[in-house]
């Protein structure tokens, strides 16, 4: 009589565990999170976790990369064939024959005659504007603090759409400009790197009214 319980009881163990086999085998094994360690995840958590990454808020759709690629090939077009022009606008002045001899000095109406051409070229925005003509500013003040005489003029040294002192190469490789990256940097801003004659720019661009504008450009081995 004994030894039939212990089989029964067997029989009963047996066909449990081969339910619990069966159920995994068709649903997946349980999720399990430790309630000790906090760095435990589960796997329900890891492929939501997954997803979430795949939906990556810096992707720019292919019609907005087309309309922010058109801009910085078109307003590079334009510095191209306005630069000889934009380059007679003289923005330091100095009287260096004088007696005594006079320091350089940002040249005022030369500046807002410089920024009033990108203005007008319907490409950049008022902070494009604003940020050079602060540039100017601080220019100025540095020049009043450190009189500067001689020798290219400090922070005047190199073009301020291209950085670079290598122009005529680079207005020449504008042709085969090449776009290396577009992708938003916030909700309304976008950025795009190109590469122009091994030079590396970064164009950021803001939506305003519908329309895309110029924010910043930055020398991409500065970022």
């Amino acid at each position: 009589m004994k030894n039939r319980k212990i089989i029964i009881l067997l029989i009963c163990t047996i066909c449990v565990i081969s339910l619990f086999i069966i159920y995994y085998a068709a649903v997946g094994r349980p999720t399990i999170i430790s309630q000790g360690d906090s760095s435990l995840v589960s796997d329900a958590a890891l492929d939501r976790q997954s997803i979430i990454s795949q939906d990556d808020s810096s992707l720019v759709s292919d019609s907005c990369k087309e309309v922010a690629k058109g801009i910085v090939v078109n307003f590079m077009n334009w510095y191209k064939s306005n630069y000889d022009a934009i380059n007679k606008i003289e923005l330091v002045s100095d009287d260096l024959d004088s007696d005594p001899p006079k320091p350089y000095k940002v040249d005022t109406l030369g500046c807002i005659a410089y920024l009033k051409k990108f203005q007008e070229s319907g490409f950049v925005s008022s902070k494009y504007l604003e940020k050079w003509s602060n540039y100017f500013k601080d220019r100025e003040k540095y020049w009043d603090a450190n009189p500067q005489f001689d020798g290219p003029p400090d922070g005047f040294e190199y073009d301020f759409v291209l950085f670079t002192q290598e122009i005529d190469e680079t207005l020449a490789s504008i042709k085969n400009i090449q776009i290396l990256q577009i992708e938003k940097t916030d909700q309304n801003q976008i950025s795009v790197k190109v590469d122009i004659a091994s030079m590396r720019l970064s164009f950021y661009l803001s939506e305003y009214d519908g329309k895309w504008l110029i924010d910043n450009i930055v020398n991409g081995s500065c970022e």
